[in-house]
């Protein structure tokens, strides 16, 4: 992207009021390349073109320097961490923890579970005790982040960052009403613990889901998708991975 393509697609977001993402620093390429061609960190060039503030959603920022998270609080931007994405492609996340870092200062942050080709499973609990695992790990600190705290991050703390905890995030009148109900009869809730937060975020994942209600609608029902068809979904899927590897003149089997 040219400066000018960044300083405008800021521009447009603000005038428009939504928010924008910038994919930033998940390797540290982006870093070399920003300070081979300008000199500076990636976000340190960025706010030094006045593309930055509080619109900004920075997807990944794995490798910020000190200078550059200071530079997200300062422009009230976010940081959108996606765990096990990093791992997966070895970029480095247990090197430089800076969501930590930015978590701390309270800054905005998110989790995602990036795309599938990167992440693998999409399941923001599993992402969340991802997040908490690495926090205590790499500050060798087991009290630093709770199963609270990453359950606040996946839900008010991410809406918080994304600028949307006015709609999503918690359960209040007059939010848009998203619940996921786990059934806590699963054989990973037995025996119960007394504090169902701490049993969802290291006990559990998305097995467990029985109901989903997205704005008050049921998309999932007694653990059946209520509006697509798994099966078909699925045969769909089986082809266009066999039409790309096809096209692509690999094996199809």
């Amino acid at each position: 992207m040219s400066d000018e393509l960044f300083v405008r697609a800021s521009e447009l977001a603000v005038d428009q009021q939504v928010g924008l993402t910038f994919h930033m620093s998940p390797s540290t390429s982006d870093t070399i390349a920003y300070r081979d061609r300008t000199g500076l960190a990636p976000l340190a060039h960025l706010h030094s073109l006045g593309a930055l503030g509080p619109h900004i959603k920075i997807a990944h920022g794995v490798h910020l320097d000190d200078n550059e998270v200071q530079i997200v609080l300062e422009n009230g931007a976010a940081v959108i961490a996606c765990p096990w994405a990093y791992l997966r492609l070895g970029q480095g996340t247990t090197q430089s923890f800076r969501h930590l870092d930015l978590w701390q200062a309270g800054g905005g942050l998110a989790l995602g579970c990036d795309s599938e080709n990167a992440g693998d499973m999409v399941d923001g609990i599993r992402t969340a005790a991802l997040f908490a695992g690495l926090a205590k790990d790499t500050t060798m600190d087991p009290t630093v982040f709770r199963a609270h705290d990453a359950l606040e991050l996946l839900t008010i703390r991410g809406a918080e960052a994304l600028g949307a905890a006015a709609t999503i995030g918690s359960i209040e009148v007059g939010k848009q009403a998203d619940l996921a109900v786990h059934d806590r009869t699963q054989l990973e809730w037995v025996p119960r613990s007394d504090d169902p937060v701490l049993q969802l975020v290291w006990g559990s994942d998305g097995r467990s889901v029985r109901d989903v209600y997205v704005a008050g609608q049921p998309v999932v029902s007694d653990g059946e998708l209520t509006a697509l068809n798994v099966a078909n979904l699925a045969a769909d899927a089986q082809a266009a991975g066999r039409s790309l590897r096809e096209r692509a003149g690999l094996p199809t089997e």
